[in-house]
């Protein structure tokens, strides 16, 4: 999340799911600066989810973000068409209404002109859109934690006002936590928190979380087993030396190692946060059959060259 933290001046796109863009761009306001100081605790919770990967995952048992297009320009274009759909006699759905706020709140980490006002706006809609969904009788997880992202958000503006910052802060960890408990295999409340707490300071101690979260996203995309349909084109692929996961999935892959390590590194967890590093720098290299996936895979790849001189 914001806690303590300067915006960077690079806006990170999403290449996959849904709530790259919109985590990524949030986190995007946090500086990296931090002590590496943790609990024991911690670190047991984060060996305890590196070793997951060595369970079944089903990804029948798992809830996929919701989609709001890949990139910037998709998400632009997408929220100009609901835009116009609300300003004319026909009006948006609840799902399209989430739609448009999730997308909001994406793109207002590369807005140029942040305002507090622009983003107490953002949190309100979603505030409301979750209470809406839990009158209804089926609390929205995803709203929940996306408000509570929001709320976090809100505290770099107020850092002339370091009570209000930790409230803030601490509210919006609160929201998030209890979308995770409540909607513990939904991947878009996972992806949300993990992301955000991976960007908190290391006294903060949320990074073992960040590791628990960021852990099980990546074991399910890799590791998950689907149906029996979904069996076979895997071992079609394995026939045919095909990689079975698309390039998109890569870079979504290659972003997540990025944050996992850094969640590592914030957990006092040096090897382990280098390991991840050193091998997504080593990927600089591989080919790339589009321009798009060859720009954030050198990104990535950049990225953790850097962190790995500085550590």
């Amino acid at each position: 999340m914001r806690l303590f933290f300067k915006q960077s001046p690079n806006a990170i796109k999403a290449p996959f799911f849904v709530f790259l863009v919109i985590a990524a761009g949030l986190l995007s306001a946090c500086s990296d600066e931090a002590s590496l100081e943790t609990n024991a605790a911690s670190s047991k919770v984060a060996n305890e989810a590196q070793n997951k990967v060595k369970q079944i995952y089903l990804l029948s048992d798992y809830q996929l973000p919701s989609a709001i297009g890949a990139d910037q320009a998709e998400q632009e274009t997408l929220l100009k068409v609901l835009n116009e759909k609300e300003s004319s006699n026909t009006g948006l759905t609840q799902k399209e209404v989430k739609q448009q706020l999730l997308l909001r709140l994406t793109l207002f980490s590369s807005d140029k002109n942040q305002t507090l006002a622009k983003l107490e706006s953002i949190t309100e809609g979603l505030r409301r859109a979750s209470e809406l969904s839990a009158e209804q009788g089926k609390q929205d997880y995803e709203l929940m934690a996306a408000m509570g992202s929001a709320l976090s958000y809100q505290s770099i503006f107020y850092q002339a006002d370091l009570g209000q910052m930790n409230l803030l802060s601490r509210k919006g960890m609160r929201y998030m936590d209890r979308a995770v408990k409540k909607a513990p295999n939904h991947l878009g409340v996972r992806l949300l928190r993990g992301l955000s707490y991976a960007n908190m300071p290391a006294f903060l101690n949320r990074a073992s979380f960040a590791v628990e979260d960021l852990s099980l996203l990546k074991n399910v995309l890799l590791h998950g087993k689907g149906n029996e349909q979904r069996e076979r084109q895997e071992q079609n692929a394995k026939s045919a030396k095909k990689p079975l996961l698309k390039k998109q999935d890569k870079i979504f892959i290659e972003f997540i190692n990025y944050y996992l390590a850094l969640s590592f590194y914030k957990n006092a967890q040096l090897e382990s946060a280098k390991s991840l590093w050193q091998a997504l720098s080593n990927t600089a290299s591989e080919g790339s059959d589009s321009a798009s996936a060859t720009v954030s895979k050198s990104k990535w790849s950049a990225l953790a060259t850097k962190r790995l001189e500085e550590v």
